[in-house]
C-alpha cells in the first residue's frame, strides 16, 4: 500500500511540475524586455496592452531606483494616456516624470514632462494655460539646444496661441516654426503641423485667400496631415464661404461630412475587432476551465483508491480550481459590462444623430422652402444628406431594434415602461411567424404602443391597460385599451401631440389608426400589412 501511495505522489508531482525554463535574466534586462514589448503593442495600436507592459517595466525600475529611465518611461506613459483621453493619469505621469528627472539631473526629460502637461491642457481646451506651460517649455528647450523637444512642442504651442489670440507671441513662434521647418523633410509630420498652423492663423486673421491656397497646396501634393482630412476640408469650405462661393463651400462641406461618417464607422469596426479578440480570449479561458474540471475528476477518482491521502489531494486541487474559476468569472463579468457599455454608447450615438443632426437638416430644408429659394437642386442635396445621416442612425441603432420581432419588442416595451403601482398592464400576442413583419413596421408599432401606454399613465385615471397584437395571413393589428375615463368633447383628441406623433408613425408604414376615448376608457387600434413591403424612410 505504501508503494502505491508513493507512486501516486510522484505522479501528481510530475503533472504539476513547471515547464523547464532558462535562468531568469538580470533585472535590467527584464525592464528592457517590458519596455520593448510595450513599444511593440503601441506600434500595433494595442494601447491597453502597451500600458500594462510599461507599468510592469516601471515596477522593475523602481526597485532599482533607476530614476533616469523612470523619467523617460513616465513621459511615454503620459503621451499614451493623453492619446487615449485619460488626462488625469497623464498629468499624474508628468508629475512623476519631473520628480524622477530632478533626481536624475536630466533637464531634457524634465521639460519633456512639462511639454506633455501643456499638451494635455491643449487637449482639454484650456488653451491659455497650455500656452503658458508650452511657451516656458519651448524657451528652456531652446536654451538646452534640444531640437527634438522644440519640434515636439511647437505645433501644440501654435494651436494654443492661436486660440487665445496672442498675436505677438504667435508671430514670434510662427517664425521659429518656419525656421525649424526648413531643416525638416517636406513630408515630416511636424512640417505638416506647421503648415496647418499657418492655415489656421491666416483663416483666423481673415486672410482667406492665403489660407485657401495653402489648403489646396496640401491637398494637391497629397501630404500626410496632422489633422483629420475632413477637418482640412471644413477649413477649405469655410474659406470658400467667406470668399462668396457658397455652392463650392456646400459641396466641400458635404464631402467632409461623408468622410467624418466613414471615420465613425471605422471606429465601430475597430470595436468589432476588439470584441472578437475578447471572445476568442474568453473561449480559451473556458477551455482551460474545462481542462481544470477534468483534472479535478481524475483527482476524485484517485481519491477513492488512495483513501485519506487522496482526499487531501482532492481538497487541494478543488481549492485551486475554485480560485481559478472565481478569477475567470470575474473576467467574464468585466467583459460583459464592457460589451453592455459599448452597446449603450451605440444607442446614444444613434439617438444623437437622429435627434440632433437630422432635425437640424430638416430645419434647414424648411428655411429654404420658406424663403422660396429657386435652387431646387440645392434643396435636393440637403434632403439627400438628411437621408444619408438618417441611414447612419439606423445602422448605429442597437441590435435589439434592428432584428427583434414585433412580439418581443412589445414585451420589452411593456417591461421597461415606468408605471404607478396602481396600474396593471396585460399583454397577449396571437399569431405565428412574427419575423415576416418588416423591421420598420415592427419598430413603428412598438413606438406607437409605447406612446399609447405613456398617455394612459399620464392621464392617471386608468387602473388597467390591455395590449394585444394579432397577426393573421395579411395584416397585423395592435390594440391598446385602458379603463381610464376621459369625458373630453368629441374632437378634442386632435390637439394631442402624442396622437399626432402616433398618426405620423402609422402613416410612415401605411397603417390605419383609430383612437376612441370616453367615459368607458380609451381604445387605440392600428392595422398594418404583415408581409414585407418596400421599406419607407423611418424617423425613429
Amino acid at each position: 500500500m505504501k508503494y502505491l501511495i508513493f507512486a501516486f505522489v510522484l505522479l501528481i508531482g510530475a503533472c504539476n511540475a513547471p515547464t523547464p525554463q532558462t535562468s531568469a535574466p538580470a533585472e535590467a534586462d527584464v525592464a528592457r524586455l517590458f519596455i520593448e514589448k510595450g513599444n511593440s503593442f503601441r506600434q500595433r495600436g494595442m494601447k491597453d496592452s502597451a500600458v500594462a507592459y510599461y507599468n510592469s517595466g516601471l515596477e522593475v525600475l523602481l526597485a532599482e531606483n533607476d530614476y533616469a529611465r523612470m523619467a523617460a518611461l513616465n513621459n511615454i506613459l503620459s503621451e499614451l494616456y493623453c492619446e487615449t483621453e485619460r488626462y488625469d493619469e497623464s498629468i499624474s505621469c508628468t508629475n512623476e516624470a519631473r520628480r524622477c528627472a530632478q533626481l536624475a539631473g536630466d533637464s531634457v526629460a524634465y521639460y519633456t514632462a512639462v511639454a506633455n502637461e501643456g499638451v494635455v491642457y491643449c487637449r482639454l481646451g484650456e488653451h491659455d494655460r497650455a500656452a503658458r506651460v508650452l511657451e516656458q517649455a519651448y524657451l528652456h528647450a531652446a536654451q538646452l539646444g534640444s531640437t527634438s523637444l522644440k519640434l515636439k512642442i511647437i505645433n501644440h504651442l501654435l494651436v494654443a496661441l492661436n486660440k487665445v489670440g496672442a498675436d505677438a507671441s504667435l508671430d514670434y513662434f510662427m517664425a521659429q516654426a518656419e525656421e525649424l521647418a526648413k531643416a525638416l523633410p517636406p513630408h515630416d509630420v511636424v512640417a505638416m503641423g506647421i503648415a496647418e498652423a499657418r492655415i489656421n492663423v491666416n483663416y483666423a486673421r481673415g486672410n482667406y485667400k492665403e489660407a485657401l491656397a495653402e489648403v489646396q497646396l496640401l491637398k494637391a501634393e497629397g501630404k500626410r496631415l496632422v489633422m483629420p482630412p475632413y477637418k482640412l476640408l471644413r477649413v477649405e469650405a469655410a474659406c470658400q464661404a467667406a470668399l462668396g462661393n457658397p455652392t463650392s463651400a456646400y459641396s466641400i462641406e458635404r464631402e467632409a461630412a461623408r468622410m467624418e461618417s466613414d471615420d465613425v464607422m471605422k471606429v465601430f469596426a475597430d470595436y468589432g475587432r476588439r470584441f472578437q479578440a475578447k471572445n476568442e480570449e474568453l473561449e480559451a479561458k473556458t477551455q482551460e476551465a474545462e481542462q481544470n474540471k477534468l483534472y479535478l475528476r481524475c483527482a476524485i477518482a484517485a481519491a477513492v483508491l488512495l483513501l485519506v491521502l487522496a482526499v487531501v489531494v482532492v481538497v487541494v486541487l478543488r481549492n485551486r480550481s475554485h480560485r481559478k474559476m472565481q478569477a475567470l468569472q470575474s473576467k467574464l463579468d468585466k467583459a460583459q459590462k464592457q460589451i453592455e457599455s459599448v452597446d449603450t454608447e451605440r444607442g446614444r450615438l444613434a439617438h444623437e444623430l437622429h435627434d440632433g443632426v437630422c432635425n437640424d437638416l430638416l430645419g434647414l430644408g424648411l428655411n429654404i422652402r420658406g424663403k422660396q429659394v429657386a435652387d431646387d437642386a440645392l434643396l435636393h442635396q440637403v434632403e439627400e444628406v438628411r437621408a444619408s445621416v438618417r441611414m447612419i442612425s439606423h445602422r448605429l441603432m442597437p441590435p435589439t431594434f434592428n432584428y427583434a420581432p414585433l412580439n418581443e419588442l412589445l414585451e420589452d416595451c411593456i417591461g421597461r415602461i415606468v408605471k404607478p403601482d396602481t396600474l396593471t398592464i396585460s399583454y397577449s400576442p396571437s399569431g405565428d411567424c412574427w419575423t415576416r413583419i418588416p423591421h420598420t413596421t415592427a419598430y413603428e408599432l412598438s413606438r406607437i404602443a409605447y406612446e399609447a401606454l405613456s398617455e394612459s399613465i399620464r392621464r392617471a385615471t386608468a387602473t388597467s391597460v390591455e395590449v394585444s397584437a394579432v397577426l393573421d395571413a395579411a395584416t397585423v393589428t395592435l390594440r391598446v385599451t385602458d379603463n381610464g375615463r376621459c369625458p373630453a368633447a368629441p374632437g378634442a383628441e386632435s390637439d394631442s401631440e402624442a396622437l399626432k406623433s402616433m398618426r405620423d408613425r402609422a402613416g410612415r408604414i401605411g397603417a390605419t389608426l383609430s383612437w376612441q376615448q370616453g367615459e368607458q376608457g380609451t381604445t387605440l387600434e392600428v392595422t398594418a400589412k404583415a408581409d414585407a413591403l418596400p421599406e419607407p424612410e423611418a424617423e425613429g
